[in-house]
């Protein structure tokens, strides 16, 4: 019976012929006419249990070998077949790497030999055969995986099991605009909140049929996550040190082996997006598409009203339909040639307020304040960090920001919001301070306003 997230793969190999003629090639498979026993003879020659670690790196080389041969016979006058041949070879090959683990543990809190959030989602889907997809455009050197917040459990004393709760809550319901004060009051859960954070998890991973693994850092009640874990049916993973993790989950190969494998692949994925993509292709893993981006306003536009940085983005939203919002230095510009600013009047004669949306209208005003001001936070507080490896780790991320906010093209509000939650999860593994994590919550959940 196949997972949820092989169905997922066959799904995107029936959808990517360019890349099943390169498997087979690869595979030196006879040509049959069938597409339907064709995509099951790729699919048991690919996720059959192989073996060995050198064959699943052997069935990563071939993935790679075919994807760039399929990616460089793609139309180029669409983005549709590249993305739809990407997808296929990204699902294909976190497949195989489920291979590495071992399924067979019996439990749903695991040690963990790294805190790489893509090896957790990769550990946490082998385990429930959930479907797992990621953000290309994810900070870093690997994509980043949907479903794989991370979070560090607060030292409460007795009170850190609700303390849990509430950071659970607050990276699940990141759009619910209550959810950062809730954490930041820290108190225990009430009943409304305690069945929203069910609901939603379980149309995750029921619905969606989506893995969902968190990662949790400072653990140590397992019985107590066990339980927390089968009521919702999702896997902790908890970053060890032990020299016993790699061994108890990941078979036959050591983790830095697997990552650098990883990083290898997504490497020649997006270097190929820049290279060879057609304008406009997608960064996700599904292949879903955005509404597509304004042209940049002429030299004849009016200047923005406020004053302030400059930096561009552009901001989906669903305001009666899908519209493509540009900003700059704190001024919304919408398609129409209206511009939307905190308190400024729109075309249409509406008072925008800073931040809304609205549900019939097509002009947003946002404003810049709120990405500006975190960034500012973190890096006054970098100078207060004494560990000077963890400093380094911490500003590379913060850097890596700064170079996307400056960027042409401006980068998606989901790219931006993955690097805040990079800088975040960075900033609780290395213990940075409460203020670095606070403003980078404050950020994601301004920007989860505007990923659709």
């Amino acid at each position: 019976m196949q997972t949820h997230h092989e169905e997922m793969t066959a799904e995107r190999l029936r959808e990517a012929p360019l890349l099943v003629s390169a498997l087979e090639r690869e595979l030196s498979l006879p040509p049959i006419h069938d597409e339907s026993k064709r995509i099951d003879r790729l699919m048991a020659s690919f996720c059959d249990a192989p073996g060995s670690a050198d064959k699943v790196i052997a069935r990563f080389q071939q993935i790679r070998r075919a994807l760039g041969e399929a990616v460089r016979h793609c139309d180029a006058s669409t983005t549709s077949e590249y993305e739809r041949v990407t997808a296929a070879a990204v699902a294909l090959y976190l497949r195989c790497a489920f291979h590495l683990i071992d399924v067979t543990i019996g439990t749903r809190v695991i040690r963990v030999p790294t805190d790489e959030r893509l090896i957790c989602a990769i550990i946490g889907a082998a385990l429930s055969g959930g479907r797992l997809e990621v953000d290309l455009d994810g900070g870093g050197p690997l994509p980043s995986p949907d479903g794989t917040p991370a979070i560090r459990v607060p030292e409460r004393g007795d009170q850190w099991w609700f303390a849990f709760e509430v950071e659970v809550y607050r990276v699940v319901m990141d759009d619910d605009p209550d959810a950062p004060a809730i954490a930041e009051r820290g108190v225990p859960f009430d009943d409304r909140q305690r069945a929203a954070l069910h609901a939603r998890l379980r149309s995750m991973t029921q619905v969606h049929r989506a893995a969902f693994t968190l990662v949790v850092h400072g653990f140590t009640d397992d019985a107590r996550a066990e339980a927390f874990t089968k009521a919702h049916g999702v896997h902790i993973a908890v970053p060890s040190l032990e020299e016993n993790a790699a061994s108890a989950v990941i078979l036959g190969m050591s983790v830095h082996d697997l990552l650098y494998e990883l990083v290898e692949f997504f490497k020649e994925v997006r270097g190929r997006g820049r290279r060879g993509a057609p304008a406009g292709a997608s960064s996700r893993s599904d292949g879903a598409r955005r509404a597509p981006r304004e042209p940049a306003p002429s030299s004849s536009a009016a200047p923005p009203t406020s004053p302030g940085p400059t930096h561009s983005f552009t901001v989906n939203v669903h305001a009666g339909r899908d519209a493509a919002t540009t900003m700059a230095g704190g001024v919304a510009q919408t398609g129409q040639g209206h511009q939307a600013g905190s308190g400024d009047q729109s075309g249409t004669g509406n008072q925008q307020g800073t931040g809304n949306r609205l549900g019939d209208e097509l002009h947003v005003g946002v404003d810049l304040a709120p990405i500006l001001a975190a960034i500012e936070v973190v890096r006054q507080e970098l100078g207060a960090i004494s560990d000077p490896r963890a400093k380094v780790r911490l500003e590379t991320k913060v850097e890596e920001l700064e170079e996307a906010l400056s960027s042409s093209p401006a980068p998606e509000p989901r790219r931006l919001k993955a690097l805040f939650e990079g800088i975040k999860t960075t900033a609780e593994t290395i213990n940075a301070g409460g203020a670095i994590v606070k403003a980078c919550s404050a950020a994601i959940g301004f920007l989860a306003k505007y990923v659709l």
